[in-house]
């Protein structure tokens, strides 16, 4: 059986379901292997247009699997490894190039927590609580996107942070009660789904851009940029299709062409 779970839905949207509930959904080598091949399927899956990652259980995800952090006390080459596996993994080095929700149905650690970190959109279950415990063994992590820097700083020493407060910093988009991330998960994805998939993509990857730059972009070159992505959307079949559908005030059936 395969630890993370890919399944597209009618309509476009693809769920990614990390399957290892009883061990909290902690990443190991085969979950990481899993999880790599559901975001490479969806990236190459011309029907995908959204994907929704979540977990099975009450927590996201605690993780690196506390077997492969022994391995390394032991002498193995585990963050070699770990980060390895982070550069090739479509969702995780940014590539995957389409919009993607996390479903945050618990509490999340360390590796887990970037996982939903990486996501466009964050919904929470109000409930769940995150950190990054590297520190508390002599580690160290950086973790500065899409966070202030005050906010980083607690983060990278460990402090927990709640979802009501990740919420209120502006770092996730909704918290709900337990049970409702994946459903409230759905409801968002529906609604970006009644929109141009190919200018929701565009979208989205200009702000990825601007948080993944090494340094700002000027205000004359990102209008530019700006420019000639819209310039290149006048021309697919899907802007066509959502003008009329405006100029009709009727739902829109768009192809991602």
């Amino acid at each position: 059986m395969r630890l993370a779970e890919y399944a597209l839905r009618e309509g476009h949207l693809a769920i990614i379901t990390m399957k290892r509930s009883d061990k909290k959904n902690a990443l190991n080598e085969d979950l990481f292997a899993d999880l790599n091949a559901a975001w490479t399927e969806f990236k190459n899956d011309e029907e995908a247009w959204i994907g929704i990652i979540t977990g099975e259980g009450d927590v996201f995800s605690a993780g690196a699997d506390m077997s492969m952090i022994k391995k390394s006390m032991e002498g193995g080459d585990f963050w070699n490894w770990y980060f390895d596996n982070m550069w090739t993994d479509p969702f995780l080095n940014g590539s995957v190039g389409k919009p993607t929700i996390a479903a945050i149905n618990g509490s999340a650690f360390g590796g887990g927590f970037d996982l939903a970190l990486q996501a466009d959109f964050r919904i929470s279950v109000e409930d769940a609580v995150f950190r990054m415990p590297e520190a508390d063994f002599g580690g160290v992590v950086v973790m500065w996107e899409n966070v202030p820097h005050a906010i980083s700083m607690e983060i990278n020493c460990g402090c927990p942070l709640t979802a009501k407060r990740l919420y209120e910093l502006g770092i996730f988009n909704r918290i709900v009660p337990k049970g409702e991330a994946l459903n409230e998960a759905i409801k968002l994805a529906e609604y970006l789904l009644t929109k141009p998939p190919l200018a929701i993509r565009k979208n989205t990857q200009i702000v990825k851009y601007l948080y993944d730059a090494q340094a700002p972009m000027s205000r004359y070159a990102l209008t530019d940029y700006c420019t000639q992505s819209g310039n290149k959307l006048k021309n697919t079949e899907d802007f066509q299709i959502a003008v009329q559908a405006f100029l009709r005030k009727s739902p829109a059936q768009f192809k991602a062409k």
